[in-house]
């Protein structure tokens, strides 16, 4: 078949249109990145979960020698930021750093989220784990955890203090395997349960490594036991509930660093990069090690595989502690 001038003309033009879209795209992702990227954080400034996002986003900003801002997108066990993620354009400018307990727990915690944890991010990597500590009354008589058990059921029915999601299941998983009953009470905040466990009324509570230090190395409280399956770097010291006789218990948490979905694969692997190089570097160690997390560098498919798990083990953790959907 003999081609016309006007054939020619046309399919050449359509060999241009088809090339010009990768062009495009490589143009995009080649010079990333040329503006400034935004790190969301789920909680508000001042809270923990904002000092390890900074931690990162500062390293960030020094590492790639473009500005990096902080976006504090506070509320609804930081579904709002979650939401802000998901919404964003898929470039790269924006960016997310959460425990996977914020994004894996809301499909089990919330009976409608504007979110699909398995379709609308991309995981970069892991950064860090981190446990939380089981605390009691420095002045009480209990050492261990089996002090505890023993007190709690020689009591009959205690009270726990709960000031987030986490504190609340991790207690619930406590009672249900070592066998004793305690009612929940709720607070705003940990500092806020303080006084009330000091004074008696509440026997323990879970809450951040964090905390758990300050407030041991003040003489108030005293650290019985981590959450997680094995023992920090960041708190070497201290052994875990399953060393304490809680067998099975493993509640810890991987900060991830994700973006939305649709995010171009050659900016992913620059981010991936980028977040590995700076938990390599000791001062990144040092800083997380000072406020009770461990390093812990990954890739995407590891960050992936902890979302899927963490998933499924927060459905888990929701029927434990017969937590009803919000």
């Amino acid at each position: 078949m003999q081609l016309t001038r006007r054939h020619m003309l046309e399919g050449s033009a359509a060999s241009l249109g088809l090339c010009a879209i990768p062009l495009r795209t490589y143009a995009q992702t080649s010079d990333y990145p040329s503006r400034e990227i935004t790190v969301l954080c789920g909680f508000p400034p001042g809270s923990f979960n904002d000092v390890i996002v900074r931690i990162f986003a500062n390293k960030l900003q020094t590492h790639i020698g473009k500005s990096v801002i902080v976006q504090n997108r506070p509320g609804a066990f930081a579904n709002i930021a979650t939401e802000a993620l998901a919404r964003a354009k898929p470039d790269g400018y924006t960016i997310y750093l959460s425990g996977s307990s914020t994004m894996a727990a809301a499909p089990s915690v919330f009976k409608k989220v504007n979110f699909d944890v398995d379709k609308d991010f991309a995981y970069i990597t892991t950064v860090a784990k981190i446990g939380f500590v089981l605390l009691v009354d420095a002045s009480k008589p209990i050492h261990s955890v089996a002090d505890l058990t023993r007190h709690m059921k020689a009591k009959g029915k205690g009270a726990y203090a709960s000031a987030s999601l986490t504190s609340h299941v991790a207690s619930e998983l406590y009672k249900n395997i070592a066998g004793f009953d305690a009612d929940l009470v709720n607070y705003k905040t940990t500092v806020n349960s303080m006084n009330d466990l000091l004074g008696g009324q509440i026997d323990f509570t879970f809450a951040s490594t964090s905390f758990g230090l300050e407030q041991q190395q003040a003489g108030r409280l005293r650290i019985l036991a981590l959450t997680t399956p094995e023992r920090l770097v960041s708190v070497p010291n201290v052994p875990t509930m399953i060393e304490q006789g809680v067998p099975g218990f493993d509640m810890q948490e991987f900060w991830i660093a994700s973006a939305p979905a649709k995010t171009p694969p050659e900016i992913l692997a620059k981010l991936e990069q980028w977040f590995n190089e700076i938990v390599a570097m000791e001062d990144t160690k040092q800083a997380l090690y000072r406020i009770g997390l461990d390093p812990l560098p990954g890739n995407s498919a590891i960050a992936n595989e902890m979302m899927q798990k963490h998933t499924e083990a927060w459905k888990r953790f929701v029927k434990i502690a017969k937590v009803e959907p919000m």
